[in-house]
Formats: structure tokens, sequence, C-alpha cells
């Protein structure tokens, strides 16, 4: 028989651990893509703004997949 008291304190320990390393990955998108600015906006032949724009749409992504996953 599964003890219930375990299994809902496994669970708090997961969601803390992986929404830890969801805030984690943040900073690691971020250092990944700022030096490739430059060469990105040369390659699609566009703006820096729309090419700035892609790092704010993966920092909305990683905020709102927090919130999904919590919800």
């Amino acid at each position: 028989m599964v003890n219930m008291m375990n299994v809902r304190k496994n669970s708090a320990q997961f969601i803390f651990v992986f929404l830890g390393m969801l805030t984690a990955f943040g900073p690691f998108v971020t250092d990944m893509y700022l030096p490739s600015l430059p060469s990105m906006q040369v390659f699609f032949n566009t703006s820096v703004s729309m090419v700035q724009m892609g790092l704010t749409f993966s920092m909305l992504g990683l905020a709102f997949g927090q919130l999904i996953l919590v919800l």
C-alpha cells in the first residue's frame, strides 16, 4: 500500500526541482543566443530589432511554460 503523504511530498519535491531547472535554463538560453545576434541578422537579412524579438519570445515562452506546468 502506498503512503499518500510520501507521494505528495515526492510530487512537491519533483515540481520544486523541475521548476528550479527551468529557471536555470533561461540564463543558458540567453548566453547562447546573444553572441549569435549579429550573424543571425546577416543570415536572415533582417533588422536588429527583429532578431532581438526572438530573444524576447524565448523568455516569454520560458515564463509561460513554467506557469502552465504549475497550473
